[in-house]
């Protein structure tokens, strides 16, 4: 994504972005303004981890897995507001 947007390429992320807004929209059972919000923090966040999630918990004596932990975190608390019931 980092590379597409750097050399221009933005279009190429349209398919991406479109993916993730009809998933979203397959969710109609959560809450749409809610689940939009977390969408766009999980991703942010798988983003940034995939750029330098590595080094940077590395740096800060964290588990690799660190950032995916609060990521699902994120997703379950959400999905326990919507009202519904959340698989483990």
């Amino acid at each position: 994504a980092s590379w597409m947007l750097l050399s221009g390429n933005e279009d190429a992320l349209d398919p991406i972005v479109d993916a993730i807004h009809d998933m979203v929209d397959e969710l109609h059972e959560f809450d749409a303004g809610a689940m939009r919000e977390v969408t766009l923090s999980l991703v942010l966040m798988a983003l940034g981890d995939s750029l330098m999630g590595g080094p940077l918990s590395q740096s800060l004596a964290l588990p690799r897995a660190s950032a995916r932990d609060t990521a699902e975190r994120m997703l379950f608390e959400a999905a326990l507001h919507a009202g519904k019931p959340v698989e483990e």
